[in-house]
């Protein structure tokens, strides 16, 4: 025989589960973004270039001494550095100059990796201040994961613009459906992940 109390505080959680669930703040508490001033060096993380070499290309005008960045991908798919033979023209095209263009090595498997090239390189050049360009639901994991691989590093995350905008309550659009809960997996899996 069940209480009737606990009856109600189930449903109650279930309703609080659903409003939350349902609500914009999943979607929103990952866009986090942290300012960095004067970086030495903007990364560009290698999916989704498309989105964010417009990005990098501003962020390259406003800090004009900075490197940029570019990492190459362990396994490349429509999803990463899909016009990888054409990075360089592009981001020229964007008003960025090829001298300031660093491709880092070796190939990276993930968000990771990156950041350890791009501390790695930091680290050999004495430099300290990181801008990196990513998407918006990714900006979160990013900073765990900038704190936890690369801790002497000043790290500032900036998130591009998605196609098709991000939307105001994340189930809404399949960005948003898509990108959220995979977001939560890998910030998951970051925190424990050693």
């Amino acid at each position: 025989m069940r209480h009737p109390g606990a009856v109600r505080i189930g449903a109650a959680l279930v309703a609080a589960v659903a409003l939350l669930v349902l609500s914009p703040l999943p979607g929103a508490w990952l866009i986090t973004e942290v300012p960095v001033d004067r970086p030495d060096a903007i990364l560009s993380l290698a999916s989704h270039e498309r989105e964010r070499f417009p990005t990098v290309a501003v962020q390259a005008k406003r800090w004009p001494t900075a490197k940029v960045l570019l990492t190459v991908p362990a396994s490349v798919n429509r999803y990463n550095c899909d016009a990888c033979p054409h990075r360089m023209e592009w981001l020229q095209a964007l008003g960025v100059d090829a001298s300031r263009v660093v491709v880092l090595a070796p190939p990276s498997r993930n968000t990771q990796d990156e950041l350890v090239l791009a501390g790695a390189w930091l680290q050999r050049t004495q430099r300290a201040r990181l801008l990196v360009v990513t998407s918006p639901y990714h900006t979160r994991r990013v900073q765990v994961l900038a704190r936890r691989v690369i801790p002497g590093v000043e790290v500032g995350i900036v998130a591009s613009p998605a196609l098709g905008g991000v939307p105001r309550v994340w189930w809404t659009l399949r960005y948003g459906r898509f990108y959220v809960p995979y977001e939560y997996a890998a910030l998951v899996a970051a925190t424990w992940r050693r």
